[in-house]
């Protein structure tokens, strides 16, 4: 027995489970509304304290009873019927597939524009990427020709450093170098321990290969032919 009526328990939840119960079930609700709110909301006091009825009683009198009222009952069974055939049959045909198609499109719309935004995002970093490469490798033949070229003439280099000690506001230090060489024939330290040089002015000119330490004294300095361009660019722009 107990099987039976499992296996009718599990037949019934199975239809219920269908869209065709499931769209019945929600006009039965709808036209069975009333009595469904006084089932689960209503105060059992309160119904016998109004109608002198038990809950029950209430409910099949007033709702669900089919003895007092069977062509309401049925009436409201065939409407219920109706309304889920009509539901099934055209609401579904020309509300709800047209609806899910027009979905289906607009989703598959999306999924095109979203595709074609990516590749053009593709292109435009893979353009970018491009464009990169392209300026660093332009960038590395010019160092590469900088090169060369400072290798023949060792002046393009020179010009630069003495650009950037010009930007550096150090040209007081060729002011010294060519004092140092008119006025004190290179010698670095005359009389009583006085330098002919401020010693910042030294560290610059050696850093910058201005000048060389005489091999034989080392207190006097030669002049460089790096030290001379140097010299002479200086006083062509005091000039």
């Amino acid at each position: 027995m107990g099987e039976f009526l499992s296996s009718i328990l599990n037949r019934i939840q199975a239809r219920a489970s269908t869209t065709l119960f499931a769209v019945y079930g929600s006009f039965w609700l709808m036209l069975h509304a009333e009595g469904v709110v006084a089932l689960l909301f209503t105060d059992q006091s309160y119904i016998y304290q109004k109608f002198g009825m038990l809950k029950n009683e209430y409910l099949f009198e007033y709702f669900f009873g089919i003895a007092k009222h069977p062509i309401e009952f049925l009436i409201k069974q065939l409407i219920a019927i109706a309304l889920t055939f009509l539901y099934v049959r055209y609401f579904a045909r020309f509300v709800l597939n047209p609806a899910y198609r027009i979905e289906i499109k607009y989703k598959y719309n999306r999924k095109i524009m979203k595709a074609k935004q990516e590749r053009k995002l593709r292109l435009q970093e893979t353009k970018l990427m491009h464009a990169k490469i392209k300026q660093t490798e332009e960038k590395q033949k010019l160092k590469e020709v900088e090169k060369e070229i400072e290798g023949i003439n060792p002046e393009a280099k020179w010009a630069k450093e003495y650009a950037k000690l010009v930007a550096n506001k150090q040209e007081s230090v060729i002011d010294q170098l060519e004092r140092l060489y008119y006025d004190y024939d290179g010698k670095l330290i005359g009389e009583y321990d006085i330098p002919h040089i401020e010693r910042d002015a030294l560290v610059v000119c050696e850093s910058l290969q201005l000048v060389e330490r005489n091999s034989r004294n080392h207190n006097y300095v030669i002049i460089t032919q790096k030290g001379w361009y140097f010299i002479k660019r200086h006083r062509n722009l005091e000039e």
